[in-house]
């Protein structure tokens, strides 16, 4: 049986999209927080986040960038991408995720609204879909 190095999950854009450049390779770099509901020691719920670093490349990473916003629901499907460095303190490594599909699902956190009591509302979904069709860079070490 061959190895299998696929992610999917839905989560909200805790940080803007920070495109940039390097070694002539154009990419953007992003966060998603992802929920899961666990039960406590005295039996009560609570709500435990997880935070993933993601990156998109070239035409990808152009055109989705204007879109990667805080507040915003996201569906995700990538690979997972070791980042591997070493500096003064000695060797290091990052997981990360390079992104191959996205969909934005709407739902940004609605502006204050003072004349309602429900600081949790969201806008309405609106489903936009994106896929990458560049061939990722042979080596993008350093990326993450």
């Amino acid at each position: 049986m061959t190895d299998n190095n696929v992610v999917m999950f839905n989560g909200r854009i805790v940080k803007n999209a920070e495109k940039e450049v390097k070694n002539g390779v154009i990419f953007a770099r992003f966060t998603v927080a992802v929920n899961r509901d666990v039960r406590m020691s005295d039996g009560s719920k609570s709500s435990v986040a997880s935070f993933i670093d993601l990156t998109i490349f070239d035409k990808f990473a152009e055109s989705m960038s204007p879109y990667i916003l805080k507040g915003t629901q996201v569906s995700i499907v990538g690979h997972l991408k070791e980042n591997k460095w070493t500096d003064e303190k000695g060797n290091h490594s990052k997981l990360g995720i390079v992104v191959e599909k996205m969909q934005l699902m709407g739902g940004k956190r609605k502006e204050a609204d003072t004349s309602s009591s429900d600081s949790n509302s969201f806008e309405e979904p609106q489903v936009i879909a994106f896929e990458n069709e560049s061939p990722m860079p042979d080596e993008y070490n350093g990326f993450f």
